[in-house]
């Protein structure tokens, strides 16, 4: 039988997808987000590499996700370690050698 795997670690194909923010910080510039085809939860927020600006995706759990909408202080911990780069094993997408820097 095999072993059921978190969601960061599944193979996800990204054309097609469509995103719902369910909270938006701007001051802090990042958002808590769904994955409407898969309700696939996640945040993003904007990183700069000194050319362009991009965003950078964590996959989050579901539980995960509901703790977030209602505990904001959990949610900002959990940006701050993204923006850190403590939580890259979650990155939806792993960056190129040119990989930004949020502020």
């Amino acid at each position: 039988m095999e072993e059921k795997k978190k969601r960061w670690e599944r193979t996800y194909h990204g054309q097609g997808w469509k995103w719902e923010a369910s909270y938006v910080d701007s001051d802090n510039r990042f958002s808590l987000n769904m994955e409407l085809k898969t309700n696939t939860p996640c945040i993003s927020f904007p990183v700069w590499n000194g050319m362009a600006q991009y965003e950078e995706f964590y996959w989050l759990e579901d539980e995960e996700y509901h703790l977030f909408l209602h505990d904001r202080d959990a949610l900002w911990a959990f940006v701050r370690r993204c923006k850190k780069r403590e939580m890259d094993d979650r990155l939806m997408y792993h960056p190129g050698s040119s990989r930004g820097w949020a502020n």
